[in-house]
């Protein structure tokens, strides 16, 4: 025995609209009543990454939505030679299902404008825009349509096939999403709050990572970003990276550009750069005495020579006759 419309339709309710399974009839347990939660699926694979993008509509518009040289939104439509020419699906009634070939066409959720249009008129036609259109509605003769948008499949799912579609094919005017889909690679990625990783890696194959303050191990080129820059090198004209580089030296022998008249080898050198235009060192020895100097700075012009080294003075140091 088949099941009836009014379970069939109490079903698809609890399913659809309150994410439940159903236990009992309508009749004795309402959606409400149902306590087993049975959410829709929305596999990662199917998530429209870039919809942010899909403009929000009330007419089609007439030209494809292009970011950064990829088409988000795809339109199809006469004015475009791009109106799609469905195939018929025998697997049914005649002339009762037509496939568009093409998947995910935008749904009227993100704008009226993206309703499907239907037209029926010869095989081939480069304007078939301009033979007879097909409502969803019908013409009152019980020959209503329904359009999957997700699958871009036509269906004449009431009591007979509009008589025009006979002899002729089915077309569609809409537009479809075009953008990344899934989950696995982000176009982009805006967060206000932490990203952490407990166990794996955050990688980026392409592209730049910006943010205030970085913590963890870096692995590739790290650019723009005050942190831990290891140790130094034998020429510190080369040390333009900004961050902090570690000093831990004996003496300056074997090195150039230094502070040669520091007399104190280990400490931190830190560097600022403002985008390769201006830059600044700052060596801050280590000292274990209260005297000593405190640390020494030059800078840089764009492609310009170094300054050369001045050493800031504190108020432990001694200065004799006016010099120092």
């Amino acid at each position: 025995m088949t099941v009836s419309q009014a379970q069939l339709v109490d079903l698809l309710l609890k399913k659809v609209a309150y994410g439940v399974a159903k236990t009992d009839t309508v009749t004795n347990k309402g959606p409400t009543n149902e306590s087993n939660a049975s959410p829709m699926v929305s596999p990662g694979s199917t998530i429209y990454q870039q919809d942010y993008y899909i403009p929000t509509v009330t007419v089609l518009p007439t030209s494809n939505t292009v970011v950064n040289g990829s088409t988000i939104v795809a339109v199809y439509r006469d004015s475009l030679s791009s109106t799609v020419q469905c195939v018929n699906l025998t697997e049914g009634i005649a002339n009762e299902t037509w496939t568009t070939g093409l998947r995910d066409w935008v749904p009227p959720q993100y704008g009226t404008g993206y309703s499907v249009s239907v037209y029926t008129g010869p095989s081939g036609s480069a304007t078939p825009q301009n033979y007879i259109q097909l409502f969803p509605a019908g013409s009152g003769a019980n020959d209503s349509w329904y359009f999957d948008y997700q699958a871009g499949i036509l269906n004449f799912p009431d009591t007979i096939v509009p008589t025009a579609v006979a002899g002729n094919v089915v077309y569609v005017v809409g537009a479809r999403y075009t953008g990344i889909k899934g989950i696995n690679s982000f176009a982009n990625v805006s967060v206000t709050g932490n990203i952490t990783t407990t166990s794996g890696n955050l990688n980026v194959t392409s592209g730049n990572i910006y943010a205030q303050n970085f913590f963890g191990t870096f692995q590739g080129t790290v650019t723009n970003a005050y942190m831990d820059r290891g140790a130094d090198v034998n020429d510190w004209d080369t040390l333009t990276t900004m961050g902090v580089y570690l000093i831990n030296r004996s003496s300056w022998s074997g090195t150039s550009n230094t502070p040669i008249n520091s007399q104190y080898f280990s400490g931190q050198l830190e560097v600022v750069n403002t985008g390769n235009v201006s830059i600044t060192q700052y060596y801050r020895p280590y000292n274990s005495t209260i005297t000593g100097d405190v640390y020494w700075t030059r800078s840089k012009y764009s492609t310009n020579a170094w300054s050369t080294w001045v050493e800031i003075i504190n108020g432990s140091e001694v200065m004799d006759g006016g010099s120092f």
